[in-house]
């Protein structure tokens, strides 16, 4: 990831990324590993349209499609412990899509 594809404006009601590109959740930064950050990004660049699982796979190194569900659970783990909701949540048929009622 560069840093032209990271978009510091951009940002949901209750999350954005501040100038280093660290998401901050209700005023809380997101203590995310690398994997976890690459797919949040993902969907929060995507944001409003729902993520296949196997797109967020292929965008992110080294992932495979049937790992996706567990680096999502882990985010909405750390999202619960700030915000007590997930922040990622799935449709089926459709993907994974940024929680928008936090």
């Amino acid at each position: 990831m560069t840093a032209e594809t990271i978009s510091p404006e951009r940002s949901v009601f209750y999350l954005h990324r501040d100038s280093r590109g660290r998401f901050i959740l209700l005023g809380y930064f997101l203590d995310l590993t690398p994997r976890e950050y690459d797919i949040l990004n993902f969907i929060f660049e995507a944001h409003p349209t729902p993520c296949r699982r196997d797109d967020i796979a292929a965008a992110v190194e080294g992932l495979s499609p049937d790992s996706v569900s567990v680096f999502v659970n882990l985010i909405n783990k750390k999202s619960h412990a700030i915000g007590g909701r997930k922040l990622i949540l799935s449709r089926r048929g459709a993907g994974y899509y940024v929680n928008e009622f936090m």
